[in-house]
């Protein structure tokens, strides 16, 4: 079982550039060994000058703050490395797909190549600008409204048997791509519904356009699902930010996820989910889609959000045990 300074040092660890860590973990662990054990020569009790010095020495995320020469002041030290790899991540997924995906579109019209290029180039910066504001916004908020001004740190909110490695404390450079690439995704996916609907990007024979989602859908079906996936996306962004599983945000995901997942299976499982103008260019005048793919992908979306409902409970379970 590791130590409260063991705890702290590893803490303040994750928070500095890999090259810097081993040195100052040293440093640091001799600092504080070396202040509790003279505390504790002038007959005060050692977990009390243990505790007393970490408090002293104050949050993880402000002495990491300490040792590098970074400015952080719009985003705090404790969120300003996730909030640095989120923008190297949705940049760098969303823009490009979105803007290929434009292309493609303006290119399936017949509009003229270069036509495509500058207004697929200023689509791309414009999303580009667009998500870096939500992100910084969201982040900034975040920072400032996670914890109270006033509040006074304590290492008894230091993550509890942490491992002892700052390699294994950290998630996995899988596990941090893949949640970045959910984010980018879900984003995308947000655009493009509210996009294709403004837009009408589909064209028919005769030239008219027509969107891909049945437009009655924004009469009713599409807000809770649009609400539920934005949630989804925040909280989403609340994890890669640092947010731990805990039943309380286990519920308030699974109740965004709800909102996504159920009405989405409904109107799948209704056939509600495509202009029938589109259906029947896209099928030819011919093929009928047949029922089974609305019901399967219904039931794909009900049975994905069990799963990962009970994954996240299992998951908050775990945690709140170690």
């Amino acid at each position: 079982m590791t130590t409260l300074t063991e705890r702290y040092v590893d803490e303040v660890a994750r928070y500095l550039p890999q090259d810097r860590q081993d040195d100052i973990r040293d440093e640091l662990h001799g600092l504080i060994t070396e202040t509790v054990e003279s505390r504790t020569h002038q007959s005060q009790d050692h977990q009390v000058a243990e505790h007393q010095v970490l408090t002293e020495m104050g949050e993880p995320a402000q002495l990491a703050a300490s040792y590098t020469d970074r400015s952080m002041t719009l985003i705090g030290p404790r969120l300003y490395r996730s909030y640095i790899s989120l923008l190297k991540v949705l940049p760098g997924t969303v823009v490009p797909l979105f803007t290929v995906g434009y292309a493609v579109l303006e290119l399936t019209d017949g509009r003229d190549f270069t036509d495509i290029l500058a207004s697929s180039a200023l689509v791309g910066l414009n999303l580009g600008a667009q998500l870096f504001t939500l992100v910084t916004v969201v982040f900034v908020i975040l920072d400032r409204t996670d914890r109270t001004p006033d509040a006074k740190w304590s290492p008894s909110q230091l993550p509890k048997n942490r491992p002892a490695s700052t390699k294994d404390a950290k998630p996995g450079r899988a596990a941090t791509a893949w949640l970045g690439l959910s984010i980018a995704v879900q984003v995308a996916v947000f655009i493009l519904i509210v996009w294709q609907h403004r837009a009408a990007p589909y064209t028919l024979d005769d030239g008219s356009q027509v969107p891909v989602l049945e437009p009655e859908l924004f009469s009713g079906w599409i807000w809770p699902i649009l609400t539920g996936l934005a949630a989804v996306i925040i909280l989403d962004v609340l994890r890669a930010a640092g947010r731990t599983w805990t039943i309380r945000f286990a519920a308030i995901y699974t109740v965004a996820q709800g909102l996504f997942f159920l009405p989405l299976a409904w109107v799948f499982s209704q056939q509600l989910i495509f202009d029938q103008r589109f259906l029947d260019h896209f099928n030819n005048h011919g093929w009928h889609t047949p029922d089974e793919f609305y019901t399967g992908i219904a039931l794909i979306l009900i049975i994905w959000f069990c799963w990962t409902t009970f994954d996240q409970f299992r998951t908050s379970r775990q945690a709140d045990h170690r």
